[in-house]
Order: structure tokens, then C-alpha cells, then sequence
């Protein structure tokens, strides 16, 4: 039996071949993504979701509409938006929803339409992009996401919050320059919860921005300190 792996470019070739009483031939292709970077999980450490939505070659005009009437329908106290690039954007909610909920409230979103239909997996979850993205000899393609805006809606939330996500993002977008996102925080802060760690994942991307995950390992942010240590 001959068998072996072989890597040209970005597409790795499996072969086995089999000779005794009779012949094998097997061969597969894999495609690697062409572009890797990290990004945050909307899971909680209990296993709950805060709102996370990818937002596609969209107006602003058309965003605003669409974030009003989440918070008509559904009640969203607040938005968190970050531009990923012109006319891309991503939006966050740190208020904790149950799976079922969560799925419902994206579903009926001009979401885009892959984002809203990732299968469900409760290890990794839904992943807003934080990182750059860098090709496979680490050249940066793509800036990180920047900070586009803080919505606050309604004063307080009805819903308990997410204490982890808000110290990240906080931390990487230094929200607490934001009037907004400052009064938000004022009138909620009883309504965090007591969790302290958030999952940073590394995945790959191809331009069209299809999340397809390198492995299984995943990066645990550690409150306020971002240090970045191995989850195993």
C-alpha cells in the first residue's frame, strides 16, 4: 500500500493506492482558505448568546431602518456598530438571549444571508471579526474592524448583559470615549452578569468572507487583562 499528502500551493492532495489482489486509487483536494484572522464568540460562559449580526453592502440609511426596528419588535436596548469595511458592518448587542431567541431575532434581520444560516455550534457560535485578516505568509489584507457608532435606545435593559463581551469590546474600541455607550453603562450596571472570560477563535476566510474554522482550538480572553492563553 503507497499513500501519501501533498501540498501544492494552497491545495493539499490525498492519494492511497492499494496493490496486492487487486488496485486502489483514492484521491481528494483540499482548498485552504486563502486568508486567516481571529474573531470573538457571541457564546457566554453559560451557554447563552448575546446578539451578534453581519451586515453586507448595506446603506446607512438602511441599517438605521433595520436597527429600529429590532428594537420596536424585539426590544434591543443598544447597538454596538463596527465597520469591517465601507458598507460592511457589524452589529452587537450585549444583552443574553437563549439560543431559540437569539436564532429568531436573526433570522428576521437583512442579515447577511450565510452569516444568519452558520450551522449552530455551541462550542464556537456565532464570531464577529476583531483581528485583521492576513494571507497564508502573514501580509495583512484587510484592516481590523473600527468603531462606526454606539446607539443607546432606552435607558435601561430589560434583559441581563453580557459583563465580558462589554470589558472586550470596550477594551479593543475604547467605547468609554463614547457619550452613548457611557450613559448605557451607567444605567446598567446592575444588570451584569458575574462572568469574566469570553472565546477568541482563529479561524479562515476567503474573500467572501465564509467562515470556515482551521481547527478546533479556540483562545479564552481573560477579563480586562486580554491576555491570550491556550483553552486545553
Amino acid at each position: 500500500m503507497v499513500g501519501g499528502r501533498l501540498l501544492i500551493g494552497k491545495t493539499s492532495v490525498w492519494l492511497r493506492v492499494q496493490t496486492k489482489n487487486n488496485f486502489v486509487f483514492q484521491a481528494s483536494l483540499t482548498f485552504f482558505p486563502n486568508l486567516h484572522t481571529m474573531g470573538v464568540s457571541n457564546i457566554t460562559a453559560d451557554f447563552n448568546f448575546i446578539f451578534f449580526a453581519d451586515f453586507d453592502r448595506i446603506s446607512e440609511e438602511d441599517l438605521n431602518a433595520q436597527l429600529r426596528s429590532l428594537n420596536g419588535k424585539y426590544g434591543l436596548s443598544h447597538f454596538l456598530i463596527l465597520e469591517s469595511s465601507p458598507k460592511k458592518y457589524n452589529v452587537i448587542n450585549f444583552e443574553r438571549f437563549e439560543l431559540n431567541e437569539f436564532q429568531t431575532i436573526l433570522n428576521n434581520t437583512l442579515c447577511d444571508y450565510t452569516y444568519k444560516n452558520i450551522p449552530p455550534k455551541l462550542d464556537k457560535g456565532w464570531i464577529v471579526r476583531i483581528f485583521p485578516k492576513y494571507d497564508m505568509d502573514g501580509k495583512e489584507i484587510q484592516r481590523r474592524p473600527i468603531f462606526h457608532k454606539f446607539i443607546n435606545c432606552n435607558n435601561k435593559s430589560t434583559r441581563k448583559l453580557s459583563r465580558s463581551h462589554i470589558e472586550l469590546f470596550d477594551k479593543l474600541f475604547h467605547l468609554r470615549d463614547d457619550i452613548g455607550f457611557m450613559s448605557f453603562l451607567n444605567n446598567n450596571k446592575n444588570m451584569l452578569d458575574d462572568f469574566e472570560k469570553v472565546k477568541i477563535l482563529a479561524y479562515g476566510t476567503s474573500n467572501k468572507n465564509l467562515l470556515t474554522n482551521l481547527d478546533d482550538d479556540h483562545l479564552v480572553c481573560h477579563r480586562l487583562n486580554i491576555e491570550w492563553v491556550n483553552d486545553k
